[in-house]
């Protein structure tokens, strides 16, 4: 009976182990949105770069010569079209960037 318990303990302690490890790893980004503006414009080649905002909520997209262009801490580099495929809008007001 103890090497049963001792046996169903290991078990718990391995098992539980293996789920905060896979709860802790990222999920790989969509195929077509990407970490660098180089990546997206090999995609794209014809197509404007947009930096979208992949929030729970957001779907908002920022052109470049704006603010948060790159800037936001949910987003990635995407196509235009590919991104407004997706159900992203451009950004309402424009953030242009100031200069010093």
């Amino acid at each position: 009976m103890r090497q049963f318990l001792v046996l169903a303990a290991a078990t718990v302690f391995v098992s539980a182990a293996g789920l905060a490890q896979a709860a802790a790893a990222p999920a790989a980004p969509p195929a077509n949105q990407f970490a660098n503006e180089a990546d997206a414009k090999a995609r794209c080649p014809a197509d404007q770069i947009v930096w979208a905002n992949n929030g729970k909520k957001s779907k908002i997209y920022h052109l470049a010569g704006d603010k948060y262009y790159g800037k936001t801490r949910h987003g990635a580099y995407m196509c235009q079209k590919d991104s407004e495929a997706e159900g992203f809008r451009a950004a309402k007001a424009r953030h242009p960037v100031k200069s010093s």
